[in-house]
């Protein structure tokens, strides 16, 4: 939308698929469009498709502190450093069914999905629960907050306390709600 009227992008003008799930701008200006089979980069002219195996919707994209676009999938997280696409792994296992990832201030990068909450520092991951995540997000005073589910399998919101997130067992405080919340 230009103020004046409104500009429709699909697969004609080269949007790698109609339905998107994400968008996101990079550093450089660039507007990535996660879809369903992967995602789309547009330049202002432009676009550049990147598919992705298995053909899941690209769930949420982030560019961190280095360059690198992140993109998180219902099948693997994907890592691009502006020439390839790697599948993001750990000890062989790829994080799969990932729905949120954030970058925090500190430039670790979270992870919430089917399989958990996890916090990747660049060489140390660490699991925060196994209980399904749908959205994380880290406040102003370094807390992290997620919706999913709770070892009872209720929906819930939980914050982890910035403070204590090096313990072995952070503080987490929990809110059950009978919403699915995303």
């Amino acid at each position: 939308y230009d103020g004046k009227s409104m500009l429709n992008f699909t697969t004609k003008q080269g949007l790698l698929n109609d339905q998107v799930f994400t968008i996101y701008e990079d550093i450089t200006g660039n507007i990535w469009f996660g879809t369903i089979g992967g995602v789309s980069s547009f330049d202002g002219h432009s676009f550049k498709n990147f598919a992705t195996s298995g053909g899941f919707p690209a769930n949420s994209i982030l560019e961190d502190k280095t360059g690198k676009i992140w993109i998180a999938t219902g099948g693997n997280t994907y890592v691009y450093d502006g020439l390839t696409f790697d599948i993001f792994s750990h000890k062989g296992n790829t994080f799969r069914n990932v729905w949120s990832i954030i970058e925090d201030h500190n430039g670790n990068i979270w992870l919430g999905g089917g399989s958990g909450l996890w916090r990747f520092d660049g060489s140390t991951f660490t699991n925060f629960t196994r209980n399904s995540v749908n959205y994380v997000y880290e406040d102003k005073k370094g807390n992290i907050w997620t919706s999913g589910t709770n070892d009872k399998r209720k929906f819930a919101f939980s914050r982890y306390d910035g403070n204590s997130l090096s313990a072995k067992e952070p503080k987490v405080n929990e809110i059950m709600q009978s919403l699915n919340l995303f």
